[in-house]
């Protein structure tokens, strides 16, 4: 949804939700999930700079099945089988800033800030020994970028 108060101002906000089951699937990807909520804010004078800010707020998980199993009788057991439970959830910040040109000279900023937080949780069949947890993930990026040129 975009609101528009001002000719120089415009409000977003979105969301996603999606969901895929792969439920005729025995081994491999069970389901997977999305969540997506994004607000952003754009300012541009007809003459003037231009500002972007976008925050979003991402979310994800899946979950998949296999069995640890050798040639053999062992192959068929399902109590050897064993389930992967992933979540992530993904916080993403970005600033824009198009300053006004100076003749035909255009010039750009931007930065984009994405930090990501994930938990692998392990399920086993009763003939496989108990895994060792793992700690929750996580995933930092920064990008600054400056460009100029002649438009």
């Amino acid at each position: 949804m975009d609101v528009v108060p001002s000719e120089a101002l415009t409000l977003s906000v979105s969301a996603g939700l999606g969901r895929d089951d792969f439920g005729q699937s025995y081994f491999g990807l069970q389901e997977a999930t999305f969540r997506n909520v994004s607000v952003s804010a754009d300012y541009e004078l007809q003459h003037g700079p231009r500002r972007r800010r976008r925050v979003q707020l991402r979310g994800y998980s899946g979950l998949q099945q296999s069995r640890s199993a050798s040639p053999g009788d062992q192959e068929v057991d399902p109590n050897r089988n064993w389930t992967a439970d992933a979540t992530e959830r993904v916080h993403y910040f970005s600033l824009y800033l198009r300053p006004p040109r100076f003749g035909a000279t255009e010039a750009r900023l931007s930065y984009d800030y994405s930090y990501a937080l994930g938990d692998f949780i392990y399920a086993v069949g009763p003939a496989l020994p108990a895994p060792s947890p793992l700690p929750e993930t996580f995933n930092k990026l920064q990008d600054f970028r400056s460009t100029s040129g002649i438009a």
